[in-house]
């Protein structure tokens, strides 16, 4: 089976008391995944926590990404609350060298099917990136689906692009989607070697990977993934704390086999 290219839901390093980012920990993540020859990042992202970072932190957290991406492709997590916020972040993304973003509904509220349609076409208009539309749900998928676009491809699902073969979830996530530049996907996280195992093996690993991340989400595993392999990280920020002893055994077993 034919493996895509890669890029990585990268995590996001802290000082030791997770008041701000790591700018040096975050050097070593990123020459770490550049090194593997992984052919991006997503800033931000459920792996990234970025529902736990001020606006002006994801953009301070981009700008550094972006600094020492050398040739990677680098995605943001433009989830948002309100319009206004995600037009700010992608258009601050695309002045900083982004190629693309992924936006969610909101983290509070339902849109219907007419708002997740004006939603998109807004974001489209405005954003000056490729934005696509990822809807963990599925209900607003197939409406959104009919939004023009214009340049360069978005991101989508990766049974829009016939991937589903490799999907964790149903319907994807801001760690799991196809963009132009390759598949982001929580496998990355593993590490290149490790990624290439789990997804030549996906029909064992898969339930594997979903009742990990299901037991403790993407931003728990990548840092103790992190840990394991001896780059500091960092805490989660609060309330969250690290992946317990069951989970531990899980990663140790997957970056094992």
């Amino acid at each position: 089976m034919e493996i895509p290219r890669l890029i990585v839901p990268l995590i996001t390093p802290y000082t030791d008391d997770g008041s701000t980012i790591s700018e040096i920990r975050l050097a070593r993540l990123m020459r770490h995944f550049r090194d593997q020859g992984f052919e991006g990042v997503i800033v931000a992202s459920d792996a990234g926590e970025g529902a736990s970072l001020s606006l002006a932190e994801r953009k301070k957290l981009l700008e550094w990404v972006i600094r020492d991406a050398a040739d990677m492709a680098v995605y943001i997590n433009a989830t948002a609350q309100t319009t206004a916020i995600a037009i700010d972040l992608c258009q601050d993304a695309a002045e900083s060298g982004a190629v693309g973003a992924i936006i969610c509904p909101p983290p509070s509220g339902h849109l219907t099917q007419e708002e997740a349609v004006n939603y998109l076409t807004v974001m489209r208009r405005h954003a000056n990136l490729a934005c696509g539309f990822i809807d963990p749900t599925g209900h607003l998928t197939e409406q959104t689906a009919s939004v023009e676009t214009a340049g360069l491809k978005p991101p989508g699902s990766l049974a829009e692009h016939n991937l589903e073969h490799l999907a964790v979830t149903a319907h994807g996530s801001n760690c799991e989607c196809w963009t132009p530049s390759g598949m982001i996907h929580p496998a990355a996280m593993f590490g290149m070697n490790a990624a290439n195992n789990i997804l030549s093996k996906w029909e064992t690993f898969k339930p594997v990977i979903q009742g990990l991340l299901k037991l403790a989400g993407p931003a728990r595993v990548g840092k103790y993934v992190m840990e394991s392999q001896g780059l500091e990280s960092g805490p989660l920020r609060g309330p969250f704390m690290p992946l317990n002893p069951a989970g531990r055994e899980i990663v140790d077993h997957i970056l094992k086999a």
